[in-house]
């Protein structure tokens, strides 16, 4: 969910129009006696439609009155969102205030020393990043309550014993994900509309794409890429491999598995297209459904490329020797490093067994 659309009377309006006329011109004709059954159905179809449609601009507009009476309490230099959520934003102040709506009223969540470089719907989730604090939040709309997610990449990466130094990373979107990329301190973050991945480039083992369960193309760390039909020799999709090979596919799922080096959480399942979230198979046959699939092919790529640069990365001399937050550090540094920890700690963010592991891991460089 992009943004509400703007609720629109003329499609049902229309449809319960053309359904009456019909229906009065095949009435009297004993020939089309079962196509006025038929047509009075969708009559009422298209009435309740319209009902429907009616009911729910009414309940967009009560919402968006409510917004606009609470955006009036507070300081505010611009906004994102909709008439269900809304991040409004005080650059000045570096405040963000997060509001949801209901018919009931509203609520408001406030996000302080926040300023935000890129703001973007995750599907229903809005989610902002603000690259001079290596900061993320990411809020959505629960029965209008704010449900509010908010993280500090650097510090969720030292929880790994990853230490991120000036930060210089990439916000990339692509289908209903978005990936966020520092080759400089070697991390991805990966935003998926239920949740979020916090990963150093030496944790991802391998990236593969499964079309209805079955592997299509992978690569993986120190390994040449074996891609299918669909892509060429370097892992790239070529134009003419997709009009070969797309003509009378049925497709049900479409999904892009990246493999980890932790038994406890082994891989995370991207899913591309998914017949039991979108109803629909795609049938290649359709010149429309193989548009669609052509499409998604094209995001799957993109994803692809971003975990082979990341492979090949891993793959370095450089990389292979040691990872930058490894290497050893002055006594100054130890001590810096140590006070983060306890800082960490005190927040919440370590237990009394991560922080002594962590502390260990320190001292014994």
């Amino acid at each position: 969910m992009n943004e509400n659309p703007n609720l629109d009377y003329s499609a049902p309006l229309t449809a319960t129009i053309i359904s009456a006329l019909l229906g009065v011109f095949t009435y009297n004709d004993p020939d089309f006696r079962s196509l006025f059954y038929i047509l009075v159905v969708a009559l009422i179809a298209s009435i309740i439609w319209l009902l429907v449609t009616i009911k729910n601009r009414y309940i967009d507009d009560i919402k968006g009155e409510h917004l606009r009476i609470l955006e009036n309490t507070f300081t505010h230099n611009s906004h994102f969102g909709n008439n269900d959520l809304m991040f409004y934003f005080d650059t000045a102040g570096k405040k963000v205030f997060i509001c949801t709506s209901a018919v009931n009223g509203t609520n408001k969540r406030i996000v302080e020393d926040f300023v935000s470089s890129n703001t973007f719907w995750l599907e229903k989730n809005i989610v902002a990043f603000d690259s001079e604090r290596n900061e993320l939040i990411k809020a959505r709309n629960e029965n209008g309550q704010v449900f509010l997610e908010q993280n500090n990449i650097s510090e969720r990466l030292a929880e790994k014993g990853i230490f991120v130094s000036n930060p210089d990373p990439t916000v990339i979107r692509i289908n209903k994900y978005a990936f966020i990329t520092d080759d400089k301190n070697r991390y991805i973050i990966i935003l998926s509309p239920e949740r979020t991945h916090y990963l150093s480039y030496r944790e991802i083992v391998s990236i593969s794409y499964e079309e209805n369960g079955s592997n299509v193309y992978s690569k993986s760390l120190g390994g040449a890429a074996v891609g299918g039909l669909l892509f060429g020799k370097t892992g790239a999709i070529v134009g003419s491999n997709l009009s070969k090979t797309t003509q009378n596919k049925v497709i049900k799922a479409m999904s892009v598995k990246i493999l980890l080096k932790d038994t406890s959480n082994p891989s995370i399942l991207l899913k591309i297209y998914n017949v039991d979230e979108d109803i629909l198979t795609l049938k290649t046959s359709s010149s429309g459904d193989r548009a669609k699939y052509e499409n998604l092919m094209r995001d799957v790529v993109k994803i692809k490329d971003i975990f082979s640069i990341i492979l090949d990365i891993n793959d370095t001399p450089e990389s292979q020797k040691a990872e930058p937050q490894e290497q050893p550090v002055s006594q100054t540094g130890i001590a810096d490093e140590l006070a983060k920890l306890a800082e960490l700690k005190e927040k919440g963010y370590l237990s009394e067994k991560e922080f002594e592991a962590q502390k260990s891991k320190l001292l014994n460089m």
